[in-house]
């Protein structure tokens, strides 16, 4: 299954910096709101398109991500811990 949702701002005005919003936006702001869904198969596809009237999170609402830098540490750490392991096992 496929879900394509499109918001189109040629204003350049729906959203107020480069950041990723914490909160979903508000759809008068954007010229086009549509949802596009497909299923099925190719002797028996299913489609569904329409208009977006809200947006609504409903999972993991203001749920921070971790940053790079996080990430890269507990790459890093996940690394030394396998090697070390790895040692243990070879002596």
């Amino acid at each position: 299954m496929s879900i394509e949702i499109r918001l189109d701002d040629f204003t350049g005005t729906a959203f107020s910096n480069t950041s990723l919003p914490l909160a979903p936006p508000n759809l008068a702001a954007f010229t086009s709101v549509r949802f596009a869904l497909f299923d099925g198969t190719l002797d028996n596809p299913i489609e569904a398109e329409g208009v977006l009237r809200t947006l609504q999170c409903t999972a993991g609402c203001g749920r921070a991500v971790p940053e790079p830098n996080a990430m890269l540490l507990i790459g890093v750490a996940l690394g030394a811990l396998g090697l070390a392991r790895r040692r243990s096992v070879v002596r």
